[in-house]
């Protein structure tokens, strides 16, 4: 007699292998229905994403992302858990590698998906273009742990905050370079007339 096999955790061991090979670090919700396995089963996904956060391989972000528009809408953003670097300064580089790899690696293979795999999917993300991150998504991202991986510029994500103080600070040095090129401009000018009032003008008989 063959032992009975609970068909709720097969099913979640199997959507939970789906989950982690997307192909991307961070994604939405909504994002995940673009995998159509995915979504015929969305009334796991919530068990789903529960046992990969226990099992330290996804994080949810609360509001983590925030729609560009007047509504300024928020939803959550999940992202997967990359190779964490070991900072113990008496291990090699290489030694730290293998030992942070193992640990994921024996997590991966709980779920059935191969480490290499794995990485190749945290190089992008899926947001939508009418999102930003949030500041507590962002910094995650642009730590040394995720920003080995990713293939795209953050910046361009960055929260809305990011980008009205860029702006400004360019409007600030563009406004102190114009100030400056005036002080030179003012500077020159008084030096040609300052040479110009010592000049010593000779009497005309002292040409002749």
């Amino acid at each position: 007699m063959k032992p009975l096999v609970d068909p709720t955790y097969v099913k979640s061991l199997e959507l939970a292998h789906e989950l982690l090979l997307f192909p991307y670090v961070g994604f939405t919700r909504t994002s995940i229905y673009a995998n159509s396995k995915l979504k015929r089963n969305a009334a796991y996904l919530d068990h789903v994403i529960d046992e990969l956060k226990k099992n330290r391989l996804l994080i949810m972000v609360r509001q983590g992302v925030q729609m560009v528009d007047g509504t300024r809408r928020r939803v959550d953003l999940l992202i997967k858990c990359p190779p964490m670097l070991n900072n113990d300064e008496n291990m090699n580089n290489k030694t730290k590698q293998e030992q942070n790899d193992e640990e994921l690696i024996k997590r991966l293979e709980h779920f059935g998906v191969e480490y290499d795999r794995y990485i190749q999917t945290l190089a992008t993300l899926d947001i939508g273009e009418k999102y930003r991150l949030s500041e507590q998504c962002f910094q995650l991202l642009s730590s040394p742990n995720y920003k080995r991986y990713l293939t795209i510029d953050l910046q361009k994500l960055a929260p809305l905050h990011h980008i009205q103080q860029q702006q400004q600070e360019q409007q600030q040095q563009a406004h102190i370079h114009h100030h400056s090129i005036q002080r030179d401009e003012s500077h020159d000018t008084w030096t040609l007339s300052s040479t110009s009032s010592n000049i010593k003008l000779e009497p005309e008989d002292f040409y002749t």
